[in-house]
């Protein structure tokens, strides 16, 4: 089975299923000015594969995640893991923001990309994550975590969709 294949229909259920639960993990950062970027991570499961889902929603910027993008995390015991991905989605959203009486659009580029990740990794992430780097268009994204909250919730997520 290609990944291609697994993904689609992974996506569509969690569009059905909403995957979108409260204990995902999400943050959101500015590079600087008014550019703000929101990055949200999701662990979906198709029959026995498991997925990290990344969704990225950038303002006044252009990036977003390569077509086969790739991804490192950091364990707090300096142990490296490495994932290959691919993007799924890219796109445009448009918010807008009201000043005085008129609206005013605000083009947020929004993009998902899927990686396959075995069992034995997520079980690994109940100790926490210190950081994650994935490669996008223009500049790749790097985070790095002073407590082990990150993990806990895409441990948590892992261990609701195990139990079901």
């Amino acid at each position: 089975m290609k990944l291609r294949d697994a993904i689609v229909p992974l996506l569509a259920l969690m569009l059905l299923m909403g995957t979108a639960s409260c204990n995902h993990a999400m943050y959101q950062e500015t590079d600087g000015y008014l550019r703000q970027s929101i990055f949200r991570y999701d662990i979906a499961r198709r029959d026995t594969s498991y997925f990290l889902v990344v969704n990225s929603k950038t303002e006044l910027s252009k990036r977003e995640f390569t077509d086969s993008t790739k991804m490192r995390m950091w364990l707090p015991n300096d142990s490296v893991y490495a994932f290959d991905g691919r993007c799924v989605r890219k796109g445009n959203q448009y918010d807008f923001i009201i000043a005085v009486i008129i609206p005013i659009p605000i083009q947020n580029r929004v993009s998902t990309a899927v990686f396959p990740i075995k069992e034995s990794t997520l079980n690994l992430f109940e100790k926490g994550i210190s950081g994650v780097r994935v490669t996008m268009t223009g500049k790749d994204h790097e985070k790095a975590f002073k407590d082990d909250k990150f993990g806990k919730a895409l441990f948590k997520q892992y261990k609701k969709l195990r139990d079901k």
